[in-house]
Parts: structure tokens; sequence; C-alpha cells
């Protein structure tokens, strides 16, 4: 008993041990963690279906879900805050996938993605129309996965025209997003098709659901088409739910669709694609990305489509289900059940007898009325084929064997025969073998798939030549509903194709045109380049067209020509307005500029207002312009130099004639008479000063030499600079008195000591007074002031002369520059003092600035640093007594020019 106990025991341990190994087997495994981001949780029918695909996909993976509720991303205070919750929150990892659910969450992601998920697989799950923006991610990043949804808008038309041919206007909602220009792209290619049909595309892509339904009511005859879940009312978003539940209560009209789940809510149906499907393709997807598999692809498209119906809607809109393609699915299909009892059952089969009866007894009656219908029949075969005759197009009908049943006159042309030797007859008997061929494959083709088919190809016409023609063919049925033959009409697009190829070679011509002309050509959409041309290329170095279209224009602009253009687009847009030319620099790529002269002007495709940029490279003209400047400036020079050496000789003339003509009087007087010594030394004077003249000409020239060549050097020491100012203020007071002026030297500070050279602060202030006294009026006062200034010491020089005009003021610091340029001017004067005076200050590294008022005064304001040389021997107060004793020549030299 203990034995059997003890193997009981036994077999229990090893039992439980078995079973925890094979849990471990099948459970240990750590389950992989999908995280789904939605730009916002609108429970959208849509995106609930993706989800279930994926949860029916990915069983043993954890999906978690996140909604960033954006709306837009215009809030950056928002989305950077979202940011930083999500970095904080997932910066420990266990995140294995990452897939977006909308186009906002993938811009959310584009932005931010791998600031918080540093190196996990990023999914982007969306719609075909947004392919080339994930695809440049792609390119970037190797974990970086796009699954598109590809949705094929003509079958859903020639479906939905099918199903209503008497309705001639097709509405399309869009939404304003990419996937809106995608599907208006789509209609552009069909609209001239469909419009020879007799049908007309309207296109509603208002953001509101009051304004869609408002102007989709006041279409008449219309067939809606719903291709868009983003709409809002109220001002806030909805859901797609609610979108639909709205439209079938205020249209009353079916709504064509391209998704089953919509189908499902309450919209008509069409050429669908399911969401759960997608889901479930999406999932298949991301277990090859978490197997590491090598042959996932980076990119795939999701296309499988089915026609599905809400059956419903059919029955209350009164669509025949003849006109549904075959093999369609149905939705909405509620089965409805009863119970009966065996009294009521009895009821019944009592009114289904007399019903029978009744029956029975109108056959009876109908019998004799047969008569009448068979000749009502005949009229109505007569009615279509009067209706078959009036049609313009070719015409015919023919069973499933090929025989012809009838035709109009118009197909019996087209073949060439009588209507007689076509009906009762095949194909093969009327028409040459190219048509026949192709012909039949159409034939097999339309007869399988039951429905409406069209198709281009070429015919023989009744004169002879070849032409083109679109063959329609559909079939119809029996009373047994079956398919019985074949209906086709022969629309001839001759005419048509002859205007596409005109067409063509117009538009090859305005190509050719374009990109051959010399000025570089941008279309820009709200400042994205959509197209550009050859010259526009070549012109900023790009290799191709793709390094311009997409980029924003400011990237090709300097920082001070993007406010500019800018300003110039929004004009444009505003006042549909062409604003003035202007010179505008665009970089290149690579780097450098081009000069170009630029015009714009609005531009008008798809009911859009865009802008046309004509750009002429003018680079080479600036280059010219400024040679011009130059060479004029060069010019300019040359006519002063000259200027200055007319004046120049002049200047030596003069006190040579004058010392000449003085040197013979004396040499006269002293032969006639000695007692004309006064009259002598008044002459020596005379010759004197005209010395001084000559020398001061000949120094100033000497000077300005040597600062042309940089060999000009002063003697810099640390001076009191007032006490030096002084001195020469003083060292002139009899000479201006002598002039019948009066000068007068005050100081609002006693002592600032200076590093500078006091034989060029001499200079400067002998001409500066030198000026002062020719251009002043008997009794007026020259006015020498000094005033310290935060570390600046000024020295005024004011009279109340009769100053400078306003025109002139720019000159007077100019080299060989005169106010009075005439040989009789007032004074006398090489054009060189004030020129030497401005480069003496700035060599002690200040400035001089005038001030003047025509006929009231001139003033002149020096301002030096007052910066001491701390390797120099500081002076305290006075200069030295031989630059003293040397002042006194300097000042008849200086003011040689002023005579009495």
């Amino acid at each position: 008993m203990t034995k059997r106990r003890g193997r009981t025991i036994m077999l229990c341990i090893c039992i439980f041990f078995a079973y925890m190994t094979l849990f471990n087997t099948a459970y240990g495994q750590e389950k992989k963690h999908v995280l789904l981001i939605n730009a916002y949780n609108s429970d959208d029918l849509w995106r609930k279906e993706i989800v279930h695909g994926l949860r029916e996909t990915l069983d043993n993976s954890l999906i978690t879900r996140e909604y960033l509720g954006i709306d837009d991303f215009h809030n950056k205070l928002y989305v950077e805050k979202l940011y930083e919750l999500y970095k904080e929150k997932y910066k420990k990892g266990g995140i294995d996938v990452v897939v977006t659910g909308d186009m906002d969450s993938f811009y959310f992601i584009k932005e931010y993605g791998r600031a918080i998920f540093k190196d996990i697989p990023i999914v982007v799950n969306t719609h075909i129309s947004n392919r080339d923006q994930v695809e440049n991610m792609i390119e970037k990043d190797e974990k970086f996965y796009g699954v598109y949804t590809s949705v094929d808008m003509e079958s859903n038309i020639q479906l939905a025209t099918n199903m209503m041919p008497e309705n001639m206007n097709l509405v399309f909602v869009l939404g304003k997003n990419s996937n809106g220009d995608y599907y208006k792209n789509q209609l552009g290619r069909l609209k001239e098709e469909y419009y020879e049909r007799g049908k007309r595309f309207i296109i509603v892509e208002e953001e509101s659901l009051e304004d869609t339904l408002e102007k989709m009511k006041k279409i008449k005859k219309p067939i809606y088409f719903m291709l868009t879940r983003e709409l809002n009312m109220n001002g806030n978003r909805i859901k797609s739910a609610n979108i639909i539940d709205e439209m079938n209560k205020k249209l009353n009209k079916p709504v064509f669709t391209a998704s089953k789940e919509a189908v499902k809510r309450g919209l008509i149906g069409g050429h669908v694609i399911s969401a759960k499907d997608k889901g479930i393709f999406v999932g298949n997807f991301l277990e090859d990305i978490l197997d590491n598999n090598s042959n996932v692809q980076r990119s795939i498209t999701y296309d499988k489509k089915s026609y599905v119906f809400n059956y419903g809607l059919l029955k209350k809109y009164d669509i025949s289900f003849n006109k549904v393609p075959s093999g369609s699915s149905y939705v909405n299909m509620i089965p409805t059940y009863y119970k009966v009892s065996k009294g009521v059952f009895g009821i019944c089969i009592t009114c289904i007898i007399i019903i029978l009866v009744i029956i029975i007894y109108c056959l009876l009656i109908s019998v004799k009325k047969g008569h009448r219908v068979k000749e009502e029949l005949k009229d109505k075969i007569k009615f279509m084929e009067v209706l078959i005759e009036t049609i313009p197009s070719p015409v015919y009908y023919k069973n499933l064997k090929g025989t012809y049943l009838g035709c109009n006159k118009a197909f019996a042309d087209f073949a060439n025969l009588k209507k007689e030797e076509i009906i009762g007859k095949n194909i093969e008997d009327i028409l040459d073998n190219d048509y026949i061929r192709s012909c039949k494959e159409t034939d097999i083709q339309l007869i399988k798939m039951g429905r409406i088919i069209s198709y281009e190809g070429k015919m023989k016409k009744k004169d002879g030549t070849m032409g083109d023609a679109i063959f329609y063919k559909g079939t119809f049925t029996d009373n047994n509903n079956q398919v019985a033959g074949i209906l086709g009409v022969i629309l001839d697009i001759t005419n048509r194709k002859q205007m596409e190829m005109i067409l063509k070679e117009s538009e090859e011509r305005y190509r050719t045109l374009v990109e051959s002309i010399p000025y570089a050509l941008l279309v820009m959409n709200k400042g994205i380049v959509e197209f550009a041309n050859d010259a526009a290329i070549k012109k900023i170095n790009a290799k191709n067209k793709h390094d311009l279209i997409g980029r924003h224009y400011y990237e090709f602009m300097g920082k001070e020509d993007v406010h500019i253009a800018g300003d110039r687009l929004s004009y444009i847009m505003e006042t549909n307005k062409r604003p003035p030319m202007r010179e505008i620099r665009f970089k290149k790529i690579g780097g450098g500029h081009v000069e170009g002269e630029v015009t714009a002007l609005p531009y008008f495709e798809n009911g859009m207002t865009k802008v046309l940029i004509i750009a002429n490279d003018i680079s080479e003209r600036k280059k010219n312009e400024k040679l011009t400047k130059q060479i004029r400036e060069a010019e300019e020079q040359d006519r002063i130099r000259t200027e200055f050496f007319a004046n120049l000789s002049h200047e030596l003339r003069t006190p040579l004639n004058v010392i000449l003509g003085s040197i013979q009087l004396i040499e006269s007087d002293l032969k006639g008479d000695s007692s004309g010594s006064y009259k002598n030394t008044k002459r020596v004077k005379v010759l004197k000063q005209n010395c001084h003249r000559l020398l001061r000409l000949v120094n100033n020239l000497i000077d300005i030499t040597k600062m042309d060549a940089g060999y000009f050097d002063l003697a810099f020491n640390n001076y009191n600079i007032i006490n030096i100012i002084e001195d020469i203020t003083l060292s002139v007071v009899e000479y201006v008195e002598q002039k019948g002026l009066n000068i007068v030297f005050d100081t609002d500070v006693e002592e600032k000591m200076v590093s500078c050279d006091p034989d060029a602060l001499e200079r400067i202030m002998l001409n500066l007074i030198s000026n002062s006294i020719k251009f002043s009026h008997s009794g007026s006062t020259i006015n020498i002031n000094m005033e310290y200034d935060d570390d600046y010491i000024k020295i005024i020089v004011e009279d109340d002369g009769i100053g400078i005009e306003d025109a002139k003021l720019k000159e007077i610091f100019k080299r060989f520059r005169q106010v009075d340029k005439s040989f009789r001017r007032r004074h006398e004067g090489s054009g060189i003092g004030l020129s030497l005076v401005k480069y003496l200050v700035e060599m002690h590294n200040g400035t001089i600035d005038v001030e003047s008022e025509y006929e009231k005064g001139t003033k002149f304001i020096i301002k030096l640093p007052v910066a001491e040389n701390q390797m120099a021997y500081e002076i305290e107060n006075h200069i030295s007594e031989g630059m003293i004793e040397n002042r006194v020549e300097r000042v008849s030299v200086e003011f040689s020019d002023i005579y009495s």
C-alpha cells in the first residue's frame, strides 16, 4: 500500500513538471509590444476595423494605442509638451514596433520619432497619396516602412453611372488634404471622357459638414461619392459614423463609397476596400518585421477590393439588382423569422388556395387578351427599332453565338452592307479579321463579367480610311434573368483623337519653348516649387529638377530677400496682380549667388491660384555696371587731378610773378634813389610772404606724397593738450587782430594729459584758424573751445563768417577740392589743407566733423581720445622752448595765403 502511494505521488510530480514544461513552451515566450499611434480618438469606423484586423493577426502580441489629441500642428507649445511626455514615458523602451494610423501622427513621428524611439522599426499606415513623403523618410531611415492603401476611382465611377444612368452630375466629396489632391488628379484624367458621355464632375471640398450638405442638396440629378472622413460640425471634428448618419438624414439619396465599413454604416456601396482586411495585411507585414525577415520589403501597397452593397439601401432607392456586378456581396440583409400557430397556418393555406383560384381565373381572362398583348408588343418592338434608328452612332445586338439579331442603319453603313445582309450573320461574314479577333475576345470577357465594358480601337470608316472609336458593350437578359446576348454601340472619336494629337503637339511646342527660353521659370504653389525649367536648374547649379521641386522658395534666397519675396507672393495671392520688377539675389547650390531681375504674376491651374516666377540673370550686367562705375570714378579722379594741377600752376605762378616784380622794383629803386628804404622794406615783406606761400604749398605736397606712400610718421608723447591749444591760440592773437577780428579761447577743464604730437596739433589748429580768418567778416569773433566728454576731449573752432553751402559740405575734406574753384576766388588755396587736417586727426585716432549754415558761420569739431602713451615719457604742462620759437615762423607759413 505504501509503495503504491509512493508511485502515485511520483506520477503526479512527473505530470506536473511535464505540464509546466508545455506551459513554458507555449506561453513562456515574451510577447511583442506593438504601439499604434493616432492623432486623435475619433472612434473612426476605418481605424477601429484596422485594429480588429491587427488583433486577429497578432494574437500573441500586446497592442497599445496612443491618441495624440492633435487636430493641427500650429500649437507648437502643445506638440513640444506632448513630445516631452512621450520621451519620458518611453525612455525605458519596451516597444518592439511603432505603427502610425494617420498623416497627423506620421508628421509627429517624422519630427520627434527618433528622439523618442531610438532604434525601433516604424511603420506608416497611410493612403497612397502620401507615398512620396513616406518614401523620403524610408530613404533616410533604414528602419522606416510604409504600407499604402490604393483606391481606384474609375471602377466606382463606371459602376455608379451604370446603376444610375439618368443622373448627370457626379458629386465627389473630398477633404482638403493630400488624399483629396490625389483623388482630384485621378478625376482630372477621367473628366473629359465622361464629359463626352454627358456627365459632369463636381468637387465639393468644404471643411464643415453643414456647408458640404448645403452644397450637395443644390445639385440636381446627382450621383454622390463620399471620399473623406474628415469634416467638422459646429467647428468640431466629428466621427465618420455621424457624417454618414447626417448625409442619409439630410440628403435621402444613395451615396457611393470605397470603404466597406462605410457601407455597413449606411452608404450604398461600391468597389470597396475592407479596413479589417487591411489590418490583417498590416499585421502579417508586422510579423515579418518583428521576425527580422531579411526579405521584407520596405514599402508595400494594399489594393485588394471587392464589390459590396447595402442590401436595404438598394431596395430603398429602387436600384435593380441586375445592375449589381456578379460576385458582389451584401450587408444589412436582416432575416425575418415568424412563429405561426396551426390555426393561423390553416387560414393561410385557405387564403393561398383562394388566391390560386383567382390567379387561374385571371389567366383565363388574359388568354382572351393575348392577341391584344401581341399587338402591343409589336408596337413596342417597332418603337424600339425606330429608337435605335434615330441613334447616330452604330448600334447592334446579337445572341451568345455571335449571330446578329438586329442593328441600325449607322451600323450597316459602318459595315458597308445593307441591314438584310447583316441580320442572321456572324461577325466573320461582315467584317475584316483584325476587328474580328479583338471583338471576340471582348465578347468572351463581357459574358464572364456580366456588366458593361468599353475600350478603344481602330475601325475602317465608310470612305475606306482608318479611324478611332470607343466600343461600348453590355449584356441583356431573357425572362429567366439569364444572359441572352450582347448589345453594342460604336462611338467614332476620330476627330477627338486628332484634336488630342494637335493638343499634344501644342504641349510639345510649349514645352520646347519653355525649356529653350533663357529666363529661369518657376511655378510655386503656397511657396513650394512645383515646376522649374532647364534655365532655372542651370542658374542655381542644380543637378536636376528634383533638387528644386518640392522645396520652399526661401531655401534659395539670402536672409535679406526672404521677407521681400514673401511680401510679393502675398501681394499676388491677395490681389491677383503683378508686382513691380525687382532685383533679388538667389543662392546657388554648393555656394555662391546669382543676381536676378525678377517679375512674378498669378498663374491659374485646376481652380487654384499659383505664382509664375520669371527671373533674368543680370550677374554680368551688374559686373559691367560695377566696372562702369569704377571707370567713371577713375575719370572723375583724373578730372580732379587735372583741375588741381591747373590750380597749382596758378598758385605757383602768382607768387613767383610777385617776387619777380618786387625784385625788379627793388633793383630800380636801389639804382635811382637810396632814400626809398621804407618802400624796400615793404616790398621785402611781400617777397617773404609769397615765399612762405610757396613753402606752405611745397610742404603740403611733400606731406601728401608721404601719406600716400605710407611714410608719414608722428612723434607721440604725453602732453597737457589744454596748454598746447591755448598756446597756439595766443600765438595768433596779434595776427588775428591785425585782420580786424577777435579770437577767444575757453575750456571747461584746466588739464588733460593726452598722447599726441604737438607739431601735428599745431598744423591742424593753424590751418583751421587760417580758414576762419579767410572767410570771416571784419569785426567778427573766432571761438576756440575745449570740452571733456566721456573719455574724449573736444576741440571746437567756430566762426560767424560766410559759412558753407549744404551741397558742398561733403566735399571740403576731399583732396584737391575747393568750395570756390574760379581763378577769381576771394582767397587763395590749393585744396590740400583740410584733407591734411583730417589725415592728421585720424592719425591721433580721432574724428573731425563740420557744421555750417550758409552766411551764418562754420564750426569744426575735433574729438581726440584721452589715452596716454604708457611707454612715453610724461611731460606735465608745456612743450619745449624750441617748438615755441619755431611757431612764429609756422604761423607766417600757414597764414601766408591771407592778404591784407
